[in-house]
């Protein structure tokens, strides 16, 4: 009998480590990285053989609210189509929600050095109306811990632990690790 093969999808707000997450999982140098926003403009599989799972790297959302308001629309009217102007906007985001509908699993990768806000809850929210398995990662514990101290770090970890979304994956025994 052939294993299983997963399909995780990586999500999360633009510039925040997705490609560098799945390059560190599987040990090699896939995709482009930058410390620049967009480097990622469309989603991208990559196969890891050890696992048995393709990794699925996401453009960052960049207007998650918007989104949102877009999937309540779709559910109250499945014939609702996007005006021309607003599929032009959400390029990104629409193409990371393809990756998100096509996958086993999310792993939703949140920066430690940004402070959360309604807008992760939006970009959560959305994680979680496509996929009922979303872990979520809270990146660059280490680079933070050099540029502030290890009160004000632990501080910004219960930040994220405190968002509502958040709490709520915890509370359903998913995983909130940090790296």
């Amino acid at each position: 009998m052939e294993p299983q093969k997963l399909s995780i999808a990586i999500a999360g707000r633009t510039n925040v480590g997705k490609t560098t997450l799945i390059r560190t999982l599987m040990k090699t140098s896939i995709g482009e990285v930058s410390d620049s926003p967009n480097v990622t403009k469309k989603g991208q599989a990559y196969y890891f053989d050890s696992l048995q799972a393709t990794f699925i790297d996401t453009p960052g959302f960049q207007f998650a609210s918007n989104v949102v308001m877009c999937l309540d629309m779709l559910a109250e009217d499945p014939d609702f189509q996007l005006p021309q102007k607003w599929q032009d906007k959400l390029t990104y985001d629409q193409d990371a929600i393809t990756a998100l509908d096509n996958s086993d699993a999310i792993i939703y990768v949140a920066s430690l050095s940004v402070v959360p806000d309604d807008s992760f809850n939006e970009e959560l929210t959305i994680a979680k109306r496509k996929c009922s398995k979303v872990i979520a990662v809270i990146n660059q514990y280490e680079k933070q811990l050099k540029a502030s101290s290890k009160p004000e770090v632990e501080n910004r970890i219960k930040q994220w632990r405190s968002e509502e979304h958040t709490s709520e994956l915890q509370s359903h025994s998913d995983l909130v690790c940090r790296l």
